[in-house]
């Protein structure tokens, strides 16, 4: 079953959901009937098949699996215990990707406060359920209380991750996408700006987070006004990263060999810079990303 389980948790990795629930299933099945359906690898497993199903896209199946595990992990370790906040988290998103945010954000506002007196400000899950309260609060269409949340959320995961680590660059993308919303176009640019130099810096322009970030800012702009910005930015990204895939960073091996090192790219990163450029010049607005798991 550790095999199993290792091989369910990679086909996730891979975002191969469906080969990770099938995994998972039959994991599930045999921890159940071995080790009963309270035991903590059985709790464990529901979960992951809980996640597995709303990374496919499938909320309606994950959130009665969560609702399962959150009522069992509050039996066997209690209320407060981070595995419990853990799934009570993944339930209130689950509850919003099923088209609930009201019932979303009053599940994350007790799950929060719970958080806050079991783990403190700096833990982990408070940050993620933070996030995800702004994210909910996005989704009811309510984008001056997500950017308040957001601002906050920005703050904790800095502090406890690091400014440019996914989770923040996460949050920090959805705090422009809930600028727009709230139509301070200027203030998601500014977010933004300072979210690309960053990134540039650490990772260069033609890593994939970059290039997010450069395709969010790019629509944001050409939303604003700001079209011919937009374009030079897509224009110099595109350039770049056509250049950087005829040319593949090589590194030298301890036994002097040559091998090829991972840049970081997208598959086909040109894709990415000349659709959203395309985007770009409709003045679409770049909607929020993702939940922080």
């Amino acid at each position: 079953m550790t095999t199993r389980n290792g091989l369910a948790k990679a086909y996730q990795a891979a975002n191969d959901a469906g080969r990770a629930i099938a995994q998972y299933d039959t994991i599930l099945k045999h921890r159940a009937a071995l080790l009963g359906e309270t035991h903590p690898h059985t709790l464990a497993t529901r979960s992951g098949l809980a996640n597995a199903h709303l990374a496919a896209g499938d909320p309606a199946r994950a959130v009665p699996l969560f609702e399962t595990v959150v009522a069992q992990c509050e039996q066997v370790f209690g209320e407060s215990h981070p595995d419990t906040l853990s799934n009570y988290i993944s339930l209130a998103d689950a509850i919003r990707q099923s088209d609930d945010p009201a019932r979303a954000v009053s599940l994350s506002e007790s799950t929060l406060e719970r958080c806050l007196r079991s783990l403190g400000e700096e833990h982990p899950h408070t940050v993620a359920c933070r996030s995800n309260l702004a994210l909910a609060h996005l989704t009811l269409g309510d984008a001056p209380r997500a950017v308040q949340v957001f601002e906050a959320a920005v703050r904790n995961a800095s502090l406890v991750f690091g400014e440019t680590h996914p989770h923040t660059v996460t949050s920090r993308t959805n705090l422009a996408a809930a600028h727009l919303e709230s139509d301070n176009a200027a203030q998601a640019v500014a977010v933004l700006e300072e979210l690309r130099a960053q990134l540039e810096a650490e990772r260069g322009r033609v890593h994939s987070q970059t290039l997010n970030c450069i395709a969010m800012l790019a629509r944001a702009l050409g939303g604003s006004g700001g079209l011919p910005r937009a374009t030079e930015l897509l224009e110099h990204s595109v350039a770049l990263t056509e250049k950087d895939s005829a040319s593949p960073t090589q590194t030298r091996s301890n036994n002097g060999s040559t091998s090829l090192r991972s840049t970081g790219l997208t598959t086909d990163p040109t894709w990415l810079c000349r659709c959203t450029k395309a985007i770009s010049l409709t003045g679409n607005r770049p909607s929020a990303t993702t939940r922080m798991s």
